[in-house]
């Protein structure tokens, strides 16, 4: 019921800003390994929300986390339309901010997965 004591109180989706995706990337990049630790990680989601909190960008842990969900997702599908050989470039804007800190990972890059999968076959 409306108004009833036990309602719940639904919070509005946040629609980031590309300033707001800058300073989280910014964030990711500095706190990467933290994340890629075998820990859960919601404690490094709180601290980088906290943080953004002091540059006035207000967002929950879980909007931090679904938000790197998101760009991880992206970069994935940008990184597969350049290609292995860097063919066309990504017109996305925090490609590069975004490659610089995932592209090391084996997980994220084509080449190594393609030289991985070439050892295996052999």
């Amino acid at each position: 019921m409306p108004g009833s004591s036990g309602s719940v109180l639904k919070r509005t989706r946040t629609v980031w800003t590309p300033e707001m995706e800058v300073a989280l990337v910014d964030l990711w990049g500095d706190h990467i390994e933290d994340l890629r630790g075998p820990r859960k990680n919601s404690h490094v989601y709180q601290m980088m929300a906290m943080i953004m909190g002091e540059q006035d960008i207000y967002v929950s842990w879980t909007e931090v986390r679904t938000k790197l969900e998101n760009l991880t997702r992206k970069y994935k599908k940008e990184k597969e339309m350049v290609g292995p050989s860097g063919g066309a470039p990504s017109n996305w804007t925090l490609f590069d901010k975004v490659d610089r800190i995932l592209g090391s990972f084996a997980v994220h890059n084509m080449e190594s997965r393609m030289v991985q999968t070439t050892q295996l076959l052999s």
